[in-house]
């Protein structure tokens, strides 16, 4: 029972518009109009759902010990079957993957699911959610294991009016007569009296049609088209519906794209073999100038990576066919450096790279970066990585404390400003929040201007605050500082060495922590490097890198 019910509420959770969700049987009626109906559930705080606790043999006499300790005796609640909820509590439902396997194995009869296990888990995870009780009245009087059945002769204007306006409740914290909207269960013998009773009672809107039939269609026998009711031969609507990434050239707008990817499932299961791949996110001007050099990091490993270009809308260069860059260029729009425009384009990237539900770390990139170790050692160490990598600390100088806007406060304080480097690597559950922020992100598009350099403080500022305990505090990207300025060096083709490479595999003897261990593995790509070392870096790179 409880099964179909999740079914149900899963299939119509599949329809966004869906806001509120009522479950019915076949001997149930309305007992108002649909306007009357829709604005009480759609204007509702809570959700309708019955639910007590009843010390009698059949309430916690029906509560199987063996259920302890993830459902206690004083958790265990009892509750009309026929509900009605609110979106999220919906989702709360069907997503859980805690307590229902615990009904499932231990609430056989006398423990009747569909009483016991809404009611026990809404006390359980969202309480105040629900109002307590049923929107579908039922009679009881008559005592018994079923409520009351009415036949023709019950139905009446009086009957159903008592029904409609015989009892006092509270709706969003004020006093109503109106406490149900659906009756049951009526025996289909009644739907010709009810029919011409409730359209008047309750003000349906009925529609009525006539024909009329000539002198000669009456002198002969009347001919019936015969209806042909053919099978459904329509394909399968099966998972892959809505597990397929859209085409990368889609036509969504920035809101309609943010929104899409906020989505989250909130089963932590996958009902399929899910192989996570890594999400490779380069944010450039025109074109990858490395591409040559990733396509020998990338081949021979396809299914386990996706690539993301985000380049200026003004760029027309072409790819070859056999790049692994290939049609990977995403609907973009113009960025300026240190803008809040430059921030917009890294949520665009996650955002387009979110709707691959297989990419599980997502790692920003310019056309001037390149990767140090052959892809098994990159793919390894960040599928396996429990931490995000976002650098973040606090610059108590005019570069860092001193970019800070007072207009930022309450919701960004200075102790909590932070500066750190742009190029970014995070899991999918990071990403999804950076997409979804609509608190920190808005204020930085208000008041982060000039000086203060959107791209250096947006993101350490932002996991500082909400996800610090899951951030390593530093960047898997590395450059060179040494030579002072605002930018870091650059390497031209003549800087591009088998030393060269060598010392930057050996991360120049730099230790850091990862997971919880320490290692000298600390960067997995290095930048900048100019257009000029490509042919170099494929020269050397592939067998110091160990590619193949």
């Amino acid at each position: 029972m409880i099964d179909a019910e999740r079914r149900l509420l899963a299939n119509a959770l599949l329809d966004f518009s869906n806001e509120r969700f009522i479950l019915l049987s076949e001997t149930c009626i309305p007992i108002f109009n649909f306007t009357t109906i829709y604005t009480h559930l759609i204007n509702s705080n809570q959700s309708f759902l019955g639910l007590f606790d009843d010390p009698r043999r059949r309430g916690r006499g029906r509560y199987n010990h063996k259920m302890w300790p993830t459902i206690s005796i004083s958790d265990w609640r009892k509750g009309s079957q026929w509900f009605e909820v609110q979106r999220r509590l919906a989702i709360e439902i069907v997503s859980d993957s805690r307590y229902y396997p615990v009904f499932a194995e231990h609430c056989k009869p006398p423990c009747y699911m569909d009483e016991h296990y809404l009611a026990t888990l809404v006390n359980k995870v969202c309480p105040k959610m629900t109002t307590n009780e049923s929107i579908t009245w039922v009679d009881w009087s008559r005592g018994g294991s079923h409520p009351s059945t009415f036949t023709k002769r019950d139905v009446s204007e009086a009957f159903l009016n008592k029904i409609r306006h015989g009892f006092n409740c509270t709706y969003n914290g004020r006093m109503s007569s109106i406490c149900f909207l659906f009756a049951r269960k009526f025996h289909p013998n009644t739907l010709q009296p009810l029919l011409s009773i409730l359209p008047n009672l309750v003000g349906f809107n009925v529609y009525t049609t006539t024909t009329t039939t000539t002198q000669n269609d009456t002198t002969k026998e009347e001919e019936k088209e015969e209806i042909v009711i053919r099978p459904n031969i329509s394909r399968r609507i099966g998972l892959d519906d809505y597990l397929t990434p859209p085409n990368v050239t889609h036509d969504m707008t920035d809101e309609e794209l943010l929104w899409r990817a906020s989505m989250a499932p909130k089963i932590p299961q996958y009902p399929f073999e899910r192989v996570p791949k890594v999400a490779f996110m380069f944010l450039t001007r025109g074109p990858v100038f490395m591409a040559p050099f990733w396509d020998k990091f990338f081949e021979g490993h396809e299914g386990l990576y996706s690539i993301y270009v985000h380049s200026n809308p003004s760029y027309n260069g072409s790819v070859p066919q056999n790049s692994a860059f290939f049609g990977r260029r995403i609907p973009s729009k113009e960025v300026g450096w240190g803008k809040v425009s430059m921030i917009e384009a890294e949520r665009r990237l996650l955002a387009n790279a979110l709707l691959d539900i297989s990419n599980q770390r997502f790692v920003l990139l310019s056309e001037a970066c390149i990767p140090l170790f052959d892809f098994k050692t990159v793919y390894n160490y960040l599928i396996n990585a429990k931490k995000n990598h976002v650098m973040a600390y606090d610059e108590p100088g005019a570069v860092g404390r001193g970019r800070y806007n007072y207009h930022m406060y309450p919701e960004i304080s200075l102790k909590q400003w932070r500066k750190g480097s742009q190029w970014f690597e995070m899991g999918r559950e990071l990403a999804i929040e950076v997409v979804s922020d609509q608190i920190y992100f808005p204020i930085f598009q208000k008041y982060c201007h000039g000086s203060c350099y959107a791209d250096e403080h947006y993101l350490p500022t932002f996991v500082s605050i909400k996800f610090w305990e899951g951030n390593s505090n530093r960047s898997l990207t590395w450059v060179d500082w040494s030579k002072g300025g605002p930018h870091p060096a650059r390497f031209w083709r003549t800087d591009v060495t088998v030393e060269l490479l060598r010392g930057l595999r050996n991360n120049n003897n730099t230790n850091c922590e990862y997971n919880d261990n320490g290692t000298n593995l600390c960067f997995l790509f290095a930048r900048k490097f100019l257009p000029s070392a490509v042919d170099r870096l494929v020269k050397f790179g592939p067998k110091i890198m160990h590619f193949h």
